[in-house]
């Protein structure tokens, strides 16, 4: 029972951890309009041209004849003018757009700007604020499974260079295991070769048959078998450790392979935490 409740305690835990929430605030910061109304966000993993880009085609017109808003570069901002975002109003917006990139993650300020005033000052009305605040936690949210979901593409690329890598392996220990199985099917045969020559000189010698002609003959009959069996030996050796390292090699490969399906799997549970 102890054991349950501790599993159950740690299934919490990386529950809790897993969760990725995103929060959008509204703050006063200086743009170059002044101190105005802004909403702020602070999404992982991004980066600027990621939710420059993004943003861009949230914000386009649909339709046959759609063309893609432009976003001007103002020293450190982003301009653009004359949009008009429905989920938040019904009037033309000039957006300006502020990224501050950090390790692992960005800053986004957005400053919405109505003929009546920047959205989100006490001046304009509430329901505009909380939609702008509704809208933007969506595009947050987004960008982040966005940049979530490229490294997951990044990692399961990963995972298939790692299962290539260790098909490769299991060919060649199946061509080193068949190179060393003829590496001993001709060592057998030439050891038994080299024994037959052997016994013949012997017999020639004892029967005392034309001793000088087949002395010389099965003499450099037996040299070469000798030699050939050496070198058959020697490969068949080879042959061996290279399929024993290739052995060690695979081990090695699955068990990376077996971390890198843990780190999907994670990245998995991340994306689908996403808040």
């Amino acid at each position: 029972m102890k054991n349950y409740i501790i599993l159950f305690i740690l299934f919490l835990a990386t529950t809790t951890l897993a969760q990725e929430p995103i929060e959008v605030k509204v703050k006063n910061q200086f743009s170059s309009m002044g101190t105005q109304p802004a909403f702020e966000v602070i999404v992982p993993q991004s980066t600027a041209k990621d939710a420059i880009d993004l943003f861009k085609k949230r914000i386009s017109p649909d339709g046959l004849f759609k063309k893609t808003v432009k976003a001007e570069k103002i020293k450190d901002e982003y301009h653009i003018n004359n949009v008009v975002i429905g989920n938040i109003s019904s009037q033309l917006l000039n957006i300006i757009i502020q990224v501050s990139e950090f390790p692992g993650n960005i800053n986004l300020r957005f400053f919405l700007q109505s003929e009546k005033g920047f959205v989100g000052a006490d001046s304009l009305t509430e329901r505009a604020t909380d939609a702008a605040l509704n809208y933007f936690s969506s595009f947050a949210v987004d960008l982040y499974k966005q940049a979530v979901e490229k490294e997951l593409k990044e990692e399961e690329n990963v995972l298939k260079s790692l299962e290539k890598d260790l098909l490769k392996l299991e060919k060649s220990n199946k061509k080193y295991n068949s190179k060393m199985s003829d590496a001993k099917t001709e060592s057998r045969e030439l050891r038994k070769s080299t024994e037959n020559q052997q016994v013949r000189l012997t017999q020639s010698i004892e029967q005392g048959i034309s001793v000088k002609v087949t002395d010389a003959e099965f003499q450099k009959q037996l040299k070469s078998d000798k030699k050939d069996l050496k070198k058959a030996q020697k490969a068949q050796k080879r042959y061996e450790k290279k399929a024993d390292k290739n052995i060690d090699s695979q081990t090695k490969k699955a068990e990376e392979i077996e971390a890198q399906q843990e780190k999907i799997k994670d990245i998995k549970i991340k994306l689908e935490n996403i808040r």
